[in-house]
């Protein structure tokens, strides 16, 4: 699968949930919800992130590092979901779930079922 099959089937693919996200939607519809979610994107919200950006980013080269010198497939896929859900579940809710390091934990579980499906 390369990565134009990816990015259509995460756009149109009826078995995920998120198919009238602001990605899958368009015109009029587009234009009232990102009018709506305009006020979380400007300058100063997205710089106030900057610091927690570069903890995940850190994490994540730890974790890569980690398998770096040895012959391994790396799910790139599965690694950058588990860094959304971390860096997401820390500016959202202000909880580590720390799915990039645990993978034990049930969210990363859960994490990994999601990107099963498909």
């Amino acid at each position: 699968i390369n990565h134009q099959d990816t990015a259509y089937y995460m756009f149109h693919s009826e078995k995920i949930p998120t198919t009238k996200s602001l990605i899958s939607i368009r015109d009029d519809e587009w234009k009232r919800r990102r009018k709506a979610m305009a006020h979380s994107f400007n300058n100063s919200k997205i710089l106030g992130f900057v610091e927690l950006f570069q903890k995940k980013s850190n994490v994540l080269v730890e974790v890569l590092s980690h398998d770096a010198d040895k012959e391994v497939v790396i799910d790139f896929r599965q690694i950058f979901s588990k860094l959304t859900v971390d860096v997401l579940g820390e500016s959202v809710f202000g909880v580590n779930f720390d799915s990039l390091r645990d993978p034990s934990n049930s969210l990363s579980k859960s994490v990994d079922a999601f990107l099963a499906l498909g």
